[in-house]
């Protein structure tokens, strides 16, 4: 599956306002209930390996599929709409095509909201055995200032968290 061809919705959630707050769609929707990991995606080569780990986590425990998610801060109610989903999409890519080259099936959530919060809000909602997430290593000046998410997961998370380093280059 390219970035460009959209999956099967599964579900979507709205806020008061009618704003689209999350988008749910999937390579299959087999297995729905089913445990899972899951993993926070943004595209970023640390995130790439806590796919790597929860794939490889998911085939040694013998489950089907990987739960992705993507969280975006905000969005306007025409925005959420018309991007919400495509940027998670976009994001996902590289996520995506491992997870299937794996033999494994997926879920995208696409969510607004505050990042560490809607991760483990999403994991708790599905069940999750836990939760694999990348680690940018921000210097200590900048992760004292903004936090880091993956710290902020670890922090709220009641579930086991996985928090994966790019691995070096050779």
């Amino acid at each position: 599956m390219n970035e460009f061809s959209l999956p099967k919705v599964i579900d979507t959630r709205r806020d008061t306002d009618g704003r689209l707050i999350q988008i749910i769609v999937g390579s299959t929707t087999e297995n729905v209930n089913e445990a899972s990991w899951l993993v926070a995606v943004d595209g970023s080569p640390h995130a790439d390996e806590a796919v790597n780990r929860a794939i490889h986590l998911s085939l040694k425990m013998g489950t089907r599929r990987i739960i992705l998610v993507h969280v975006h801060t905000w969005l306007s109610k025409e925005a959420a709409e018309n991007d919400l989903l495509k940027f998670a999409m976009q994001n996902s890519v590289s996520a995506r095509n491992s997870v299937e080259k794996a033999g494994l099936g997926w879920q995208l959530h696409a969510a607004l909201g505050t990042s560490a919060e809607k991760i483990v809000e999403i994991a708790i909602q599905q069940n999750c055995f836990g939760i694999s997430i990348g680690h940018r290593g921000m210097n200590f000046a900048t992760s004292v200032l903004i936090g880091s998410c993956a710290h902020q997961v670890i922090q709220f998370s009641p579930l086991p968290v996985l928090v994966s380093k790019r691995p070096p280059t050779t």
